[in-house]
């Protein structure tokens, strides 16, 4: 009910409301009731709002607002064309996110659905658009391009390691823990068969789901992390150039 319409009269709110004038009298009766205030002062041609109302309306007025600008939100949201992209986590907070331009895409009225998962979804059944993905090999019966080649480092905290490192060897290993990312196509068990060593079966190891929680620990001076060089690596981690050249992974 808007302002001017209850300083005037109950008429005109119940115009607005497409109600009677009754009906809107007898809510306002009930109202007062339940909070045991007076609202309103009745005159003979209008009414003005109590201190109590005064309150009140500052308050209410705050939160429908609120509802008719989400109502108003929520219809712009279901007209927009919907764009839905899923992405492992770290690719889209690192790679994604800063070359995404939403001033041109609200000017088109695309608005975007993230599903940030590093599990390969079903195209028909997921209700996805696009699906950006790590792959060892391109993917079958679908149209792909491929976006770039990754290059893989291993980092680690300045003061992580005693003494600079140029190869790993199985004494290395005995020295330092060794942080896994998970989800990754590329573990360490695989980039130490590249290099031809056997890691010892209780080397120590730290497990996490994701490159941004492995990059976290390598800076907390947990272990060496095995990450892509360009997402997100801090500049206070000491990247070891022998490791640089292991292996790279295709992103499809």
């Amino acid at each position: 009910m808007k302002q001017r319409y209850v300083l005037q009269s109950f008429k005109l709110a119940a115009e607005e409301l497409c109600v009677t004038p009754g009906a809107v009298s007898h809510q306002l009766n009930t109202l007062e009731g339940f909070i045991d205030q007076k609202l309103f002062q009745r005159h003979n041609r209008s009414i003005t709002l109590t201190n109590a109302g005064l309150r009140y309306f500052s308050r209410t007025s705050i939160i429908l607002n609120e509802l008719e600008q989400a109502t108003a939100d929520l219809g712009m949201a279901s007209k927009k064309k919907k764009l839905s992209i899923a992405i492992p986590p770290t690719l889209l907070n690192k790679w994604l996110l800063p070359l995404i331009n939403m001033r041109h895409l609200s000017q088109q009225g695309i608005s975007l659905n993230f599903i940030d998962t590093l599990e390969a979804l079903d195209f028909n059944k997921d209700n996805i658009d696009i699906a950006i993905r790590y792959g060892l090999e391109p993917p079958e019966h679908v149209e792909f391009d491929k976006l770039f080649e990754e290059e893989m480092i291993a980092v680690c905290a300045p003061n992580y390691l005693p003494h600079v490192v140029t190869t790993i060897t199985p004494q290395i290993l005995q020295e330092v823990t060794l942080i896994e990312t998970t989800n990754r196509l590329i573990q360490w068990d695989l980039v130490l068969h590249n290099l031809k060593i056997k890691p010892a079966i209780d080397q120590n190891k730290i497990f996490f789901p994701n490159s941004i929680q492995a990059i976290e620990a390598a800076c907390n001076g947990l272990g060496i992390a095995y990450v892509k060089q360009n997402f997100g690596v801090p500049p206070n981690l000491t990247m070891e150039s022998s490791l640089t050249l292991l292996t790279c992974l295709i992103a499809w």
